[in-house]
């Protein structure tokens, strides 16, 4: 049984990025996926996260994205 995607998103991200960001607000988010991973975008799209740069590591294109940790106190 799956739980919905967003009780899981909820659960799994938002509560945690809550929590540190009440103790460090002012710190940024970094993610790194594969260009081809497009639930890991899209997930990253919800969120607020920019893209910053692509680059090729592990033979594949990867994408570096961020979001100020602030963000998840409004949310």
């Amino acid at each position: 049984m799956s739980l919905p995607t967003e009780i899981s998103t909820d659960r799994l991200v938002l509560r945690p990025a809550r929590a540190a960001a009440a103790e460090l607000p002012d710190q940024p988010v970094l993610l790194v996926t594969q260009t081809v991973n497009e639930r890991s975008l899209r997930l990253a799209a919800r969120l607020g996260f920019e893209t910053v740069d692509t680059f090729e590591e592990f033979g594949a294109q990867q994408i570096l994205a961020t979001v100020g940790l602030h963000t998840f106190l409004e949310r």
